[in-house]
């Protein structure tokens, strides 16, 4: 019997959850030194990451230790377009604001990112699970 693509992440979504907080905190910290050590990301002066939800792999520890080095950028939905848009932040409590969802992002007086940030980020993206091709499902 094949399993849908929904119910599997519903499955995995679940199993998420289940995780303790410090499990979570650990897998994280886990996940961003792995991320740090990967060429992509050394060559990359551009950073798009996400503010995690309870459950997903949270990466401020990467802003953390590389804000200064590297230009990171949220995502700031962008409601008379419907469109997400990057947004570099600086700091982490002064640049955010609660956004769609009850999710952390940019204040709207920020600027978006260039065009030539655009050309040249690294995109870090949440996924609740992914195939035996690493595409996420």
């Amino acid at each position: 019997m094949e399993v849908s693509k929904t119910d599997l992440r519903k499955i995995f979504t679940e199993k998420r959850r289940l995780l303790s907080t410090e499990e979570r905190r650990t897998f994280s910290a886990e996940i961003c030194r792995n991320v740090a050590g990967t060429p992509i990301f050394k060559q990359s002066l551009c950073v798009a990451f996400y503010a995690a939800d309870d459950a997903e792999v949270d990466l401020w520890e990467l802003f953390e230790k590389f804000n200064g080095s590297k230009k990171f950028f949220l995502p700031r939905y962008k409601r008379e377009k419907k469109i997400y848009e990057m947004v570099q932040i600086q700091d982490r409590l002064y640049d955010l604001t609660v956004g769609k969802y009850g999710i952390a992002e940019p204040r709207m007086e920020l600027s978006s990112a260039a065009e030539q940030e655009y050309e040249c980020m690294l995109y870090l993206v949440p996924g609740v699970a992914f195939d035996d091709r690493c595409q996420r499902l």
